[in-house]
């Protein structure tokens, strides 16, 4: 009796991971497309970036320096979509820590809460730099558009 609820439990483990992970593509696609349309070639795809370059765009920048925010908000897009990354991976560990919570035995609790407690510092520093980032970023674009007045 015992294996055959633990395979049940596995299987509906495995389908709510599996219907997660399609929400999440769909949500990923819907915000593309809210972004750039359908099919049309946006040079970024994360909306926080969209905005900085067309701000950047409009700013006091020379084209030197435009080009060079350019490398650096693609550098920090994919900075963004790594935190997002981990975001993602952090809930499924949590979901995965409250199943064995109630279904697993110790060692296992205690490996699934090291994970995810290192999993949750990692997801807060990338968090902490990214909004770090932004702020440069969104103060160098204010103080070229200063410089303009």
């Amino acid at each position: 009796m015992r294996r055959a609820q633990e395979e049940v439990l596995h299987s509906r483990h495995a389908e709510l991971k599996d219907r997660l992970r399609r929400i999440s593509q769909g949500y990923d696609r819907l915000r593309k497309v809210s972004h750039q349309g359908y099919g049309a070639e946006a040079e970024f795809e994360e909306p926080r970036v969209i905005d900085l370059w067309d701000l950047a765009q409009s700013a006091n920048f020379s084209e030197k320096e435009l080009e060079a925010f350019r490398e650096e908000l693609k550098h920090f897009e994919v900075k963004i979509e790594k935190h997002n990354h981990y975001q993602k991976q952090l809930e499924i560990s949590h979901q995965k820590l409250r199943h064995v919570e109630r279904f697993g035995d110790q060692e296992h609790l205690s490996r699934n809460k090291e994970r995810y407690a290192l999993l949750e510092e990692k997801t807060k520093e990338l968090g902490y730099k990214v909004k770090k980032h932004l702020q440069d970023l969104s103060g160098r674009i204010s103080r070229a558009r200063h410089n303009e007045l």
